[in-house]
């Protein structure tokens, strides 16, 4: 009879055993691509106008975003969420410090900031899986030639065309701590951040900025809201344009979407959210990422917070 093969050996032969590089920085997208992404764009075919109100030439780069049919199935969300792109976002994060495989639980580290060695809830856990499933089945097609050629990055041996998944990755097992446990094995770095590294709109900022666990409670919506006040801030430090101090409320409220609460709901998510952005903002001025913030008011009315970016604005 011939000889049966363990299923043992089998699994064996598939865990690797994780070998893990805690990021010192976070980095984020900061392009249009990267900002507009979660504003429906899945299941369309776009003209990315990426050049200034008044440059001379118009500049396109031509973008579609579909699902991988083969990949869905009834449990699939069909959007990206501003949540979706702080884990993919993390998931970049990582990749740049060293690592081309991925647990959950290393990505929602890297979300806050936290050491390898801090436990991670299994809700957390699950809520991160399903976010990286769903950037596994998204479809991306991206032509950035012109927008290569007007940085000067263009070379005549580079395609500047990628079509293949937004997170190109399969899933495998891996061996962490005496434990068998789930990870994402990256073929390549995430296209979002390659491509913005043709114009440079990328965040680079110290990870412990992330790390906000003694002033707020962690939580999707306290992720989103440090990406948005990270994105925003960064813009203003950027140095490439005039741009306000000042950052809306109603942007941060839509990119948590709270438009469609109900009228006590929405009174009591406001007053929560705005208390959670005084304390984020003040432990920022702790560590003297920024110098200080006010209210920002019309006539009577709170609509965000003035951003003191240095001593001339205090």
């Amino acid at each position: 009879m011939p000889r049966k093969t363990k299923k043992a050996d089998d699994t064996a032969i598939a865990t690797k055993v994780l070998k893990s590089v805690l990021a010192k920085t976070v980095v984020k997208p900061n392009n249009k691509l990267a900002n507009e992404i979660v504003n429906d764009m899945v299941g369309g075919d776009f003209d990315l106008i990426v050049s200034a109100a008044k440059a001379k030439k118009e500049i396109v780069t031509k973008v579609m975003i579909t699902y991988d049919e083969s990949k869905v199935t009834l449990s699939s969300r069909f959007d990206f969420t501003p949540y979706d792109r702080e884990v993919h976002d993390a998931v970049i994060t990582l990749n740049v410090a060293g690592n081309d495989v991925i647990t959950p639980e290393m990505v929602y580290r890297a979300m806050n900031g936290m050491t390898d060695t801090e436990k991670v809830s299994p809700q957390a856990v699950e809520a991160v899986s399903q976010s990286l499933d769903q950037s596994m089945r998204i479809m991306v097609k991206i032509d950035y030639t012109q927008e290569a050629d007007a940085y000067g990055k263009k070379d005549a041996k580079v395609k500047y065309k990628y079509e293949g998944h937004l997170l190109a990755c399969e899933k495998i097992t891996v061996e962490a701590g005496g434990h068998k446990k789930e990870a994402y094995h990256l073929h390549r770095s995430p296209i979002l951040y390659e491509y913005a590294q043709i114009s440079g709109q990328i965040i680079s900022v110290p990870i412990e900025l992330l790390n906000t666990k003694d002033v707020v409670r962690g939580s999707e919506d306290v992720s989103v809201l440090k990406g948005y006040l990270l994105r925003q801030i960064e813009g203003m430090k950027s140095g490439s344009f005039k741009r306000s101090r000042n950052i809306l409320y109603a942007g941060l409220y839509k990119e948590l979407g709270m438009s469609d609460l109900p009228p006590k709901a929405l009174a009591d998510k406001t007053l929560k959210i705005r208390k959670h952005v005084e304390a984020v903002l003040k432990e920022w001025v702790e560590q003297e990422y920024i110098m200080g913030y006010s209210q920002y008011k019309d006539g009577k009315t709170i609509k965000g917070v003035t951003i003191a970016l240095d001593i001339i604005d205090v």
